[in-house]
């Protein structure tokens, strides 16, 4: 994707698996992938890089929630607020409400009216 379209509204922002064993999945995809890591968060979090690019996230989820690992895709929206508006209008349901990331902006965990699961991504303004 270019750079100059990674940001709009209905791309695709980010993603990130979230798991209980964050240390063997990163093991395992950089084996896979040849993929680099910056440690954050005091390991609950891993910053993923490819060719030196941030592409991905590796989560701890043990603190969260139960279930299975599950890779997460993040979607860039215009508003937060209005897309949950829109979401809940539409069948779908919020699971996770709008949460703030430091310094990059805000994102919400949703599920649309068949049960896939995504999040979605308002980056702060430049």
């Amino acid at each position: 994707m270019s750079e100059q379209n990674k940001d709009l509204p209905g791309s695709i922002a980010w993603t990130e698996i979230a798991t209980s064993t964050p240390a063997e999945s990163l093991e395992f995809y950089k084996s896979l992938f040849g993929w680099e890591s910056e440690e954050m968060m005091d390991g609950a979090y891993h910053m993923i890089k490819a060719n030196g690019e941030e592409t991905a996230g590796i989560m701890d989820k043990s603190a969260m929630c139960d279930g299975p690992p599950m890779w997460v895709t993040y979607v860039n929206v215009a508003s937060i607020d209005d897309s949950l508006a829109r979401l809940v209008e539409l069948g779908g349901k919020e699971m996770m409400g709008k949460t703030p990331v430091e310094g990059r902006g805000f994102f919400a965990m949703v599920e649309d009216p068949h049960g896939g699961k995504f999040a979605i991504w308002e980056k702060l303004s430049s």
